[in-house]
């Protein structure tokens, strides 16, 4: 926890990938605005939380059998949709 949980307000997002031995409630910030004294902004930050993706989610060249953990980051980005005039 930082020393100035002033600055919590300014966290928009919280994104967690491949962390199931802590739940999404670890990560919500009503969890945080109880350490923050009278006056300082709450946080209100929206969590994207996700566990270690489905072997389905894998691309079809890796191997059966492979650990999917280290795929948590292209499964997310591949459901994101992406800003305004990207392609």
């Amino acid at each position: 926890m930082s020393t100035h949980p002033e600055t919590l307000s300014r966290i928009e997002l919280i994104v967690v990938l491949g962390a199931p031995l802590q739940p999404k409630s670890a990560y919500e910030a009503d969890k945080y605005n109880k350490l923050l004294t009278k006056g300082t902004p709450a946080a209100k930050w929206v969590v994207e939380y996700r566990t270690d993706p489905p072997p389905s989610a894998l691309p079809k060249n890796v191997p059966k059998g492979t650990e999917t953990h280290m795929f948590g980051p292209e499964w997310l980005l591949s459901e994101t949709p992406s800003a305004e005039g990207d392609d």
